[in-house]
């Protein structure tokens, strides 16, 4: 009986220092630097502050561009997954502008441009039957150009 109490109570500090080192685990905090190369790093601070877990912090490091996390690993991983999303390349756009003055006119008042065919046929869903081009814009840049 006294070897059998000697077991278990052997046993259940194992099993009771396997747990504690799980606990410990669980709450340990880890630390890790992202470096942005296209993006702003107070932009990214802002969009991953929500993400953070109760025990996790960020500091911004401006003159690196650089946003040093602690948190949780599984946190950081959802963490590095979004900012590894959001640090890509300015896209190009383009964007075509065309002024269109439309009205209704009587049948035999009806005009279209020969340039404003295209359109005619949609417009024409409105009852727009008088159409005059009035200008256009082409206008194209890159993904946080400030002068266009």
């Amino acid at each position: 009986m006294k070897r059998a109490l000697t077991l278990f109570a052997m046993l259940l500090m194992v099993t009771s220092v396997a747990v504690a080192d799980d606990l410990a685990g669980a709450k340990s905090l880890s630390v890790r630097t992202f470096t942005f190369k296209y993006k702003e790093v107070d932009k990214a601070a802002t969009m991953i502050k929500p993400l953070l877990s109760s025990e996790g912090s960020m500091s911004i490091q401006p003159s690196t561009n650089a946003l040093v996390v602690t948190d949780r690993p599984d946190n950081l991983k959802t963490i590095a997954k979004t900012l590894n999303e959001f640090d890509v390349a300015p896209q190009a756009f383009r964007v075509i502008v065309r002024l269109v003055g439309a009205s209704r006119v009587e049948a035999a008042a009806a005009r279209v441009s020969d340039d404003l065919r295209d359109i005619a046929p949609k417009l024409a869903m409105l009852r727009f039957n008088a159409l005059d081009d009035l200008g256009s814009a082409d206008v194209a840049g890159r993904e946080g150009d400030r002068e266009l």
